[in-house]
């Protein structure tokens, strides 16, 4: 039986499986570690650990530091749904030490209220950020998503920085980027999709979209940098670029001979 060797808070002991009412929630405190004591034969897999912790806090607030430490503790086989929780503190994945999360990770509807820094950081298992609400600055510099990478319906407040990220396939359908997007020498092996995002100012300078990227309603309320972009093909079209595309005559070059293997033959 793997144990967790951390202390928090939390207002019900789940293990006994017993049902306290609001009131109680609100004024009992009892730790993990006492809970363990009283459960002998019992396995304490980390998603449960989460699902405790879910009770114990103000709006379902938990310490960015908890979940760093739960995400420490589990393995390849699992998968963490840390979803509907206000992550309170900087998220900060490059100072714990952390350099490959193994299991499967889920923030759906998660709002990060500091910093979140997961830059360098190995993702091998599929990671979906559906929802999630970054109040603050997103670093994923140079981290490796192995798996499935899903930012849909995603909110950057501030800062996302996603240069020389590797992708297996990356889907950001419907995100809304506030501020500057950076994906200078991103790198997607499979297909890309910004579709309906929102963009402020964005950099796709030198990233290389090995399958299609595609950019169907897209959105540029800023200045977008496509410059040296490598791709197979991308769906877009002039209207969404004119006024906005930093020029480049050989950028200019490359997207004339897309359009015309896209048959847009106004643009």
């Amino acid at each position: 039986m793997k144990r967790l060797i951390f202390v928090v808070f939390v207002l019900v002991s789940f293990l006994n499986g017993a049902e306290v009412d609001v009131e109680a929630r609100t004024t009992r405190t009892i730790s993990i570690m006492d809970s363990l004591d009283h459960a002998v034969g019992d396995t304490i897999t980390t998603q449960k650990m989460i699902d405790s912790i879910k009770m114990a806090g103000k709006e379902d607030t938990i310490s960015a530091q908890t979940m760093i430490d739960l995400i420490k503790t589990a393995g390849k086989e699992e998968t963490l749904f840390l979803n509907n929780l206000f992550i309170d503190g900087d998220f900060n994945f490059k100072e714990s030490g952390i350099d490959t999360v193994w299991c499967a990770l889920s923030f759906i509807n998660e709002k990060f209220q500091g910093d979140a820094n997961f830059e360098g950081v190995k993702f091998q298992g599929d990671t979906y950020f559906i929802g999630a609400h970054f109040q603050s600055s997103a670093i994923f510099k140079s981290a490796q998503f192995q798996g499935e990478a899903d930012f849909r319906e995603t909110v950057f407040e501030n800062i996302a920085d996603f240069t020389v990220t590797k992708f297996q396939s990356g889907a950001f359908i419907g995100a809304h980027f506030d501020s500057t997007a950076m994906f200078s020498y991103a790198q997607f092996q499979e297909s890309a999709n910004f579709s309906r995002v929102v963009f402020g100012y964005i950099q796709f300078d030198k990233a290389q979209f090995q399958g299609g990227a595609y950019f169907a309603e897209t959105q540029f309320q800023g200045i977008v940098d496509f410059r040296e972009v490598i791709y197979n093909f991308i769906n877009i079209n002039w209207a969404q670029l004119d006024g906005h595309m930093k020029y480049d005559r050989t950028n200019y070059s490359t997207f004339l001979r897309n359009f015309d293997q896209l048959n847009l033959m106004d643009d």
